[in-house]
């Protein structure tokens, strides 16, 4: 692979999963410890990109868990 101009040249993904209250909260809380898992490796990344499915939503609608992929392009 080439090294980007910017520095950015060192591709990162993880995934993680996250539950909430309501179908926006618990995408949000994957999303979040997805990048946040990225960032513990990869200090500097760019705004990468996310992927998510729904793996569990609770007959009432109560807790939403979803699990989130973030890969991102970061400073080695």
């Amino acid at each position: 692979m080439a090294a980007h101009a910017d520095g950015y040249d060192t591709p990162r993904s993880a995934t993680a999963v996250g539950a909430g209250s309501t179908y926006a909260a618990g995408l949000a809380a994957a999303h979040q410890r997805s990048r946040a898992a990225v960032l513990a490796v990869g200090h500097d990344c760019d705004a990468g990109t996310y992927s998510a499915l729904l793996t569990y939503a609770s007959p009432g609608g109560g807790t939403w868990v979803f699990q989130s992929t973030h890969q991102a392009m970061c400073v080695d």
